[in-house]
């Protein structure tokens, strides 16, 4: 059996990862948060407004279509969570939810955008950008190899 889906998609948890010096330039400037009961962090639909990183513990990203759930990830401390949504100026995709005793920053969007005008800071953004891509793509093939 071909292990490769399942490599790509560990490599591509890892890319999506905050560098040290972005997630210590988020620590600097995000603020500490204690998830509602809930655990919600946003609502896929919801207008963009803020990027969280989740420093420790874990979150699932969650997608619906047609009252069901379509995607569902569970992704490591290290992710920047909201990050499409915050750079393509769109309402957030997905539904973010904190789980095992998560320690999450947030960051509002115009702070996140004004801390990345530094050159090293904006290529790890886009890095983290590319795997969220890469992530989705290898998704959409894993449902359309189910439906074939």
């Amino acid at each position: 059996m071909d292990n490769t889906p399942d490599m790509a998609k560990d490599r591509t948890l890892l890319d999506r990862i905050a560098s040290r010096q972005l997630a210590s330039a988020v620590e600097k400037r995000a603020k500490p948060i204690t998830p509602s009961t809930s655990r919600i962090l946003f609502r896929q639909g919801d207008e963009h407004d803020v990027v969280y990183y989740l420093k420790a513990g874990e979150a699932t990203l969650t997608m619906h279509a047609a009252e069901k759930t379509i995607l569902s990830a569970l992704v490591p401390a290290g992710s920047l969570l909201g990050l499409p949504a915050i750079m393509g100026n769109k309402p957030y995709s997905m539904t973010a939810t904190a789980v095992r005793q998560a320690e999450v920053y947030r960051i509002s969007r115009d702070d996140f955008k004004q801390m990345i005008v530094q050159a090293e800071l904006c290529f790890d953004v886009v890095r983290i950008l590319a795997g969220e891509v890469h992530s989705a793509r290898v998704a959409l093939g894993d449902c359309l190899n189910r439906q074939a």
